[in-house]
């Protein structure tokens, strides 16, 4: 029995199949939680130190699934657009800015208002293409790193229940979105988060959740650098 286990993998501890699934959760997780926290909480990161880790986050989980899992771009999502990648993005777009707006209404009903970190405020200072390369890389980073990769993994983990994988991301995510922005900033992201994982579980597209995401804050960020340029 005991060889068995052993030949399986299950020698004392997980088994070796989740392993590497376990590392591509440090990395998709993991780093962003480490630059969130070390730049908001510890002050041991810096903005700028910060910010290049959560860009470079999303196409590292890429090259982990590709060259050290083997996997297809499939298992995190990621496969050929088709009509409906196209339809559901664009239901998508309305969605989340309908979800932002709304949001935005109870914050200010509220009293409640996001906290701007110091690299924002130097971004909307300077070249606007760089406002808007940042902003649009955080729709990279959620739906790839985030919504994909970390349902699809944790609810393999969790022996193929993706609703476990979507619960635990939510958690992990709102929470860095709150120690980031603030509690404003955290209804906005975990109300959108819950009704765009509830989309990922149904569609299992990537490409049409970053659709919904990255058009929004690239149209967002373009009019903010516009309006600063003026």
């Amino acid at each position: 029995m005991a060889t068995n286990m052993a030949r399986a993998g299950y020698g004392g501890g997980l088994p070796r199949s989740t392993r590497p699934s376990l590392i591509g959760l440090v990395i998709a997780l993991g780093l962003p939680a480490l630059a969130i926290i070390g730049s908001h909480l510890t002050a041991g990161i810096s903005d700028r130190t910060a910010a290049i880790i959560l860009s470079a986050t999303p196409w590292l989980t890429l090259g982990w699934v590709v060259l050290a899992e083997r996997r297809p771009l499939a298992s995190i999502g990621l496969h050929g657009p088709d009509w409906r990648t196209l339809a559901f993005g664009m239901a998508g777009i309305a969605v989340n800015l309908a979800i932002s707006l709304a949001v935005g209404t109870l914050n200010a009903a509220l009293g409640l208002h996001e906290t701007q970190s110091d690299l924002m405020a130097n971004l909307l200072q300077g070249p606007g293409w760089i406002l808007v390369l940042t902003v649009t890389n955080g729709a990279v980073l959620t739906e790839i790193a985030f919504r994909g990769y970390a349902i699809e993994r944790l609810g393999e983990i969790a022996r193929d229940r993706l609703w476990i994988g979507a619960v635990g991301q939510i958690a992990v995510t709102t929470c860095l979105f709150v120690v980031s922005r603030g509690f404003a900033h955290g209804l906005v992201w975990l109300i959108d988060d819950i009704v765009f994982s509830l989309f990922y579980l149904w569609r299992r597209d990537t490409l049409a959740c970053l659709a919904a995401h990255a058009v929004p804050n690239l149209v967002a960020s373009a009019l903010v650098a516009m309006g600063a340029a003026r």
